[in-house]
C-alpha cells in the first residue's frame, strides 16, 4: 500500500444539527459501492458527538476510517470536558488531527501541548494527522523553512521510531485555509518545496528508510478544481479537506480525482 493516496475530511464544527448529519450520511452512502472499491484511504473526522455514529455506519467499508478532531493529552482523570484517546481506540476509531492552527488560535494550544497529545495517542495505538504550516508573516519574511522545522522538532522530539508508519504529516499553510480568505493559494512549486523541507527533516532525523514510511499530505482550501495539481503536480501523498468535505458529492469528486478518474 506504499502508493496508496489518502483523503482526510475534517468537518470542523459544522453539520451541527441532527438532520444535517443524517442528510450528509444519507447522501454520502449513495456512493457506498464505489467507495468500497477505491484504493484511496478515506479518513472521516466528524465532531466528537458524531464519531460513534460514523464508526457504526462505516464499520463494514474497509476503505473508510474514522477519527477525532481533538483529544486530551492524558488517557483518563479529573479533566472536565476532556476527550480520551482510549475511548476512541476502544470504539475502533483510528485517527486524531493534531496541531491544527485553529486549535492553536482559539484554544491556546502550544507546540508542547501538541507533542504531549501525539505521545498520548501513540501509546494507546491511534494514528496522528499532524498539521504543520507557516502563518502569513512567516511566509512574507521567507521563514517557511524555519517554521516547519521548529514545529517538527518539538512534535517529534520523543516520538518512537517504531511508530513512524502510523504518522501522517499534513502541510497546511495557515494563510491558505479557506476561513482566512486567501487571495492566492500556494502554487504546486510552493507545496512541493514545503514537502521537500519536511522530507529533509525526516531523513536527517530518522534516515531515509524510516522517513519513507511517513506520508505527507496537503491541506488548505482543497477542492475538486485544484486537487489534481496539489496531489500530482506537487507530489503529495494525499489531502486534508475542510470546507469541501461538507458536501458529499464534492468530497466524492475529490476522491475520484485522487484515484485518477
Amino acid at each position: 500500500m506504499d502508493n496508496q493516496k489518502i483523503v482526510v475530511a475534517n468537518f470542523k464544527m459544522n453539520l451541527v444539527l441532527k438532520f444535517e448529519i443524517e442528510n450528509w450520511l444519507k447522501n454520502f452512502l449513495k456512493y457506498k459501492q464505489e467507495l468500497s472499491s477505491v484504493n484511496t484511504r478515506i479518513i472521516l473526522i466528524p465532531s466528537a458527538l458524531n464519531a460513534l455514529q460514523f464508526i457504526e455506519k462505516f464499520k463494514n467499508i474497509k476503505t473508510i476510517f474514522i477519527g477525532l478532531q481533538n483529544v486530551f493529552w492524558e488517557r483518563k482523570g479529573s479533566f472536565t470536558g476532556g476527550v480520551s484517546s482510549a475511548t476512541l481506540k476502544s470504539y475502533s476509531g483510528e485517527y486524531v488531527i493534531l496541531g491544527h492552527s485553529e486549535r492553536k488560535k482559539y484554544f491556546g494550544e502550544t507546540e508542547e501541548i501538541v507533542a504531549l497529545k501525539l505521545q498520548n495517542i501513540t501509546k494507546v495505538g491511534l494514528k496522528g494527522v499532524l498539521c504543520v504550516g507557516e502563518d502569513i508573516m512567516e511566509k512574507k519574511n521567507d521563514l517557511t523553512k524555519q517554521s516547519l522545522v521548529r514545529q517538527l522538532d518539538v512534535y517529534l522530539n520523543n516520538f518512537p521510531q517504531g511508530q513512524l508508519n502510523k504518522l501522517l504529516i499534513c502541510y497546511e499553510p495557515i494563510w491558505a485555509i479557506s476561513t482566512n480568505k486567501p487571495t492566492n493559494p500556494p502554487t504546486a512549486d510552493e507545496i512541493m518545496t514545503a514537502k521537500l523541507i519536511i522530507k529533509k527533516f525526516l531523513v536527517e532525523r530518522y534516515g531515509i528508510n524510516l522517513a519513507e514510511k511517513i506520508k505527507i499530505l496537503y491541506g488548505g482550501s482543497v477542492n475538486q478544481r485544484n486537487v489534481e495539481e496539489i496531489c500530482f503536480s506537487a507530489g503529495m501523498d494525499g489531502v486534508l479537506v475542510g470546507k469541501a468535505s461538507l458536501v458529499p458529492a464534492e468530497l466524492v469528486g475529490i476522491i475520484r480525482k485522487v484515484e485518477g478518474k
